[in-house]
């Protein structure tokens, strides 16, 4: 999905400013509502997963990931940060092709 929306994208980019400072949970919740009511927004998903591993819930975060990758199989981010994820969790046979 594109974003085509202009407070769809004000939206992501005060999201952006709140990761970049390490605002986890106020972004987490704001991309849970984006999520909700654009469930194949690949970017929105990818950054919802980022939030939830840094909020501790790594679990959760593989799955958006591979939900977001299911959207989209060869959008680049998602699969380089599904395949960080794994590598961080000791998965590096998983982690290899996705990152090459």
């Amino acid at each position: 999905m594109s974003v085509n929306n202009p407070a769809l994208t004000d939206t992501m980019r005060r999201i952006n400013a709140l990761l970049k400072t390490g605002s986890y949970r106020p972004a987490h919740d704001q991309l849970e509502t984006i999520v909700a009511a654009h469930p194949k927004f690949v970017e929105a998903l990818r950054l919802l997963a980022g939030t939830k591993q840094a909020l501790g819930d790594t679990a959760a975060a593989e799955l958006l990931l591979r939900r977001a990758l299911n959207l989209d199989p060869a959008w680049t981010p998602t699969l380089a940060t599904l395949g960080e994820l794994l590598l961080t969790d000791g998965r590096g046979t998983e982690a290899e092709p996705l990152l090459q």
